[in-house]
């Protein structure tokens, strides 16, 4: 008796219990310059010694360029302003990169996160609606803050290390197509067989109550 209600319960935790997988979602991000302060300051790498942590010249006004993170769909699951659940992230302004990818850390410029909280936090904020990603808040921020990206929702303020010389930029950011769904995986042959010996033990523990 005791054997077969073993063999219950080991069925029953087969069948109850099942993986959760998170699914990356990926956004596109799109900078559009729309003014540069002190841009004399910015000279192309060409003409500086140390080319580090610099714009490569001086972002024209109406001049985009690209960017993409992405981020846990478990996030978007609530409306919201939210931290975390960052997967990687990758922005590039005239030549210069802040990026981050989980797996291997930060790389470019780029040496932390901030928020409201303070520096060296694991993601920006996201700015959730209708369960979609539409605006930023906080930065990314380089070895000495500088070179720094800070996040105003849709728009943006980007620093080298020109002196006070900066770049005011909108932001677009779009969900790239949703990934096709994959159904949740079908039992393998052994575990059915567990699953259907399992409920014939338990037919029997009572069958044979009965007859007692």
């Amino acid at each position: 008796m005791k054997l077969i209600q073993s063999l219950f319960s080991i069925c029953a935790s087969v069948v109850i219990v099942s993986p959760v997988f998170a699914i990356p979602v990926q956004y596109s991000v799109i900078v559009t310059v729309d003014s540069v302060s002190n841009s004399e300051n910015i000279l192309p790498l060409s003409q500086r010694r140390f080319t580090n942590g610099f714009f490569d010249g001086t972002p024209l006004l109406g001049e985009c360029f690209s960017g993409k993170f992405s981020i846990d769909d478990a996030m978007l699951a609530t409306d919201g302003i939210k931290d975390g659940m960052l997967y990687s992230m990758h922005l590039e302004i005239k030549g210069l990169v802040w990026g981050y990818k989980s797996e291997s850390g930060f790389y470019g410029a780029q040496v932390g996160f901030r928020t409201d909280h303070g520096f060296s936090q694991i993601s920006p904020t996201f700015i959730v609606q209708n369960h979609l990603v539409t605006g930023l808040l906080g930065g990314v921020f380089g070895g000495s803050d500088v070179p720094f990206i800070d996040f105003f929702g849709n728009s943006i303020y980007a620093k080298d290390y020109s002196p006070y010389a900066g770049v005011y930029a909108q932001m677009k950011i779009s969900a790239d197509p949703t990934p096709e769904q994959v159904p949740p995986p079908i039992p393998e042959p052994d575990s059915i067989a567990l699953i259907a010996f399992g409920i014939l033990a338990l037919l029997g523990y009572r069958l044979r109550k009965k007859t007692l």
